[in-house]
């Protein structure tokens, strides 16, 4: 067989694998044109055009060397033709993703009516006035910086997709979610991505005031024809809190335009919500519909491992290192609601420690979460929060230390209390210590049933769910539940819950 013939067997057995680890959009984009050379000394090269050397080793080299490997059990080195150099040590140009991305929609036949390679930057009119200054991406929000849970995994995915193929598969893409969760986040690491390799020369990144603003001032000056031209001729559209503009007529109508004049030429529109986009009242029921042709994915407010994993990355940027874990838990544990949340408090137990001049510690955290968190406030998930149990005078942190605590109080061994046995002497005090490992701590459902002998989640929500019944029909029950943290001078109010939710 010659070099020729086995090169082009390498070829389709790579790109057949490729194909099912990424998605079509990004194939054809970015790896449609690799190809597999094999060197004298039997390693195999797989050659990336030179304008996508840069993205291709950093997105996907580590992806290109395992289909190398699993498919041919031979090494494999990244090169780019027309270069002796590996992939890593590209030459600069800002400009190589654009020229990728600019071939790639050649080879598909779409036109692009902008050039390559200008930055985003205020929105001007032909009369050369501005008349809505597009954000600049800060910096610090980007998707490497982005802290992935289950909680905000398919809001990155979709993000990631929207910058690497914008105008392609997510479009419009609405992204909605709790305050200070990461829609801005994502909103920004977009941008930055899209500026950086698609042929986009012009990208408006503002907020919903903004560009109600802009709006408002352009009908007062009368240069709304100006405004209509530099908002149109935009090819990316990305809007913060776009519900801003929810219910203002005129300028809903302007977005309207703006967003089917960008999507028409096949430009790429994000929005974010605070809420679901469905629940939005809209003045123009074009708009809304528009809306529910794109994808909305929901961030949600993060899970006890992704506080965990924040706390853990901004210590690591601001170069500490955490000697004592607990600080780590107690901080996950006690602010729930946001990572802006988490992030603020932890940066404050930072400031309260360095103005002593100690380490960060014990004493920090707690001095902070007593000073910004009420501590009357239900630690955990609040939807979950059935009975609404009042802290203890010394909370249980782990889930083991709450299993330790409702073993000790129906005087059962632990080993019990968690193993599968079915007596009536055991079911009810498992049942109590799942409950008070939910409400109290906010434990992941998966998290505690693993706790209790590998049970599964379904288990961990019944047992939940008949605590709290009975703790809301039973006052005396209710007070033996209480008792167990040493609260029974507290009252409980119980309340309708949704035992099923998950953090």
């Amino acid at each position: 067989m010659s070099i020729a013939v086995e090169t082009a067997a390498f070829d389709d057995h790579l790109h057949r694998l490729l194909r099912k680890r990424v998605d079509a959009a990004t194939y054809n984009l970015w790896l449609a044109d690799v190809t597999v050379n094999e060197c004298p000394d039997g390693a195999l090269e797989l050659v990336t055009p030179t304008h996508a050397r840069p993205w291709v080793q950093a997105r996907f080299g580590a992806t290109l060397l395992d289909c190398v490997r699993e498919l041919f059990g031979r090494p494999a080195r990244l090169r780019s033709p027309e270069s002796a150099q590996p992939v890593g040590q590209a030459a600069p140009g800002a400009s190589a993703l654009a020229a990728a991305h600019l071939g790639a929609q050649r080879r598909a036949g779409i036109a692009s009516s902008s050039a390559v390679g200008a930055a985003s930057g205020p929105s001007h009119s032909d009369e050369g006035g501005e008349v809505l200054a597009s954000q600049q991406p800060n910096p610090t929000l980007t998707f490497g910086r982005f802290v992935i849970g289950e909680s905000n995994r398919l809001a990155h995915s979709a993000a990631l997709t929207a910058s690497e193929v914008p105008g392609g598969a997510y479009n419009p893409l609405l992204i909605y979610g709790p305050s200070g969760c990461g829609k801005t986040h994502l909103l920004h690491a977009i941008a930055a991505v899209t500026t950086f390799s698609c042929s986009a020369s012009k990208l408006l990144l503002t907020s919903g005031e903004a560009f109600t603003a802009a709006f408002l001032g352009a009908l007062q000056s009368r240069s709304t024809v100006q405004f209509k031209t530099a908002v149109r001729g935009v090819d990316a559209l990305l809007i913060d809190d776009v519900a801003f503009i929810a219910g203002k007529r005129r300028t809903e109508d302007e977005l309207l335009h703006a967003f089917n004049s960008i999507t028409e030429r096949g430009g790429q529109v994000i929005f974010t919500f605070d809420r679901p986009p469905e629940s939005i009242v809209w003045a123009s029921t074009c708009l809304r519909e528009r809306l529910r042709s794109g994808l909305a994915v929901e961030i949600e407010q993060p899970d006890i491992r992704l506080r965990e994993m924040v706390v853990r990355r901004t210590l690591l940027e601001h170069g500490l290192e955490l000697r004592d874990n607990t600080l780590v838990d107690r901080l996950a544990l006690a602010v729930t609601d946001s990572v802006r949340s988490l992030q603020s408090a932890l940066m404050r137990s930072l400031a309260y420690a360095s103005l002593r001049g100690e380490e960060l510690s014990s004493t920090a955290v707690d001095s902070v979460l007593r000073a910004f968190y009420s501590a009357s406030k239900p630690l955990g998930d609040p939807a979950l929060s059935g009975a609404c149990l009042p802290p203890p005078a010394r909370r249980p942190t782990t889930i083991a230390e709450v299993q330790a605590l409702t073993a000790s109080h129906f005087n059962v061994d632990v080993d019990e209390l968690i193993s599968r046995r079915r007596s009536r002497a055991l079911t009810w005090p498992r049942q109590v210590a799942m409950y008070l490992a939910r409400v109290q701590l906010g434990a992941p459902l998966q998290s505690i049933g693993r706790a209790f002998d590998g049970r599964d989640h379904a288990t961990v929500v019944h047992a939940c769910k008949r605590v709290r019944d009975r703790i809301n029909a039973d006052h005396a029950m209710r007070q033996q539940v209480e008792s167990i943290l040493a609260t029974t001078d507290s009252v409980v109010n119980p309340h309708s819950i949704n035992i099923n939710d998950r953090p």
